[in-house]
């Protein structure tokens, strides 16, 4: 457990450190990249009829993801 909260600790200094708009875009890239990797597993393990059944709409599923290289990109900005 200690090891997570460190982490935490270093990534929040690392924010509070930037301007307030780099900020956001680092902190919406991120979460964005991680919605990404989230869908994406869901899509493979279970597969899109799970989702389905789920709620998630059709489109949301077949719909571009967004690449790492733009989300990353976006971040730097």
């Amino acid at each position: 457990m200690l090891r997570p909260v460190c982490e935490e600790l270093l990534w929040l200094k690392y924010l509070k450190s930037l301007e307030p708009e780099a900020r956001e875009r680092l902190v919406r890239a991120k979460s964005h990249l991680e919605v990404q990797d989230s869908v994406t597993a869901q899509r493979e393990d279970p597969g899109p009829d799970h989702m389905r059944a789920m709620g998630f709409p059709d489109s949301f599923m077949s719909g571009p993801p967004r690449t790492q290289k733009t989300l990353k990109t976006r971040s730097k900005n």
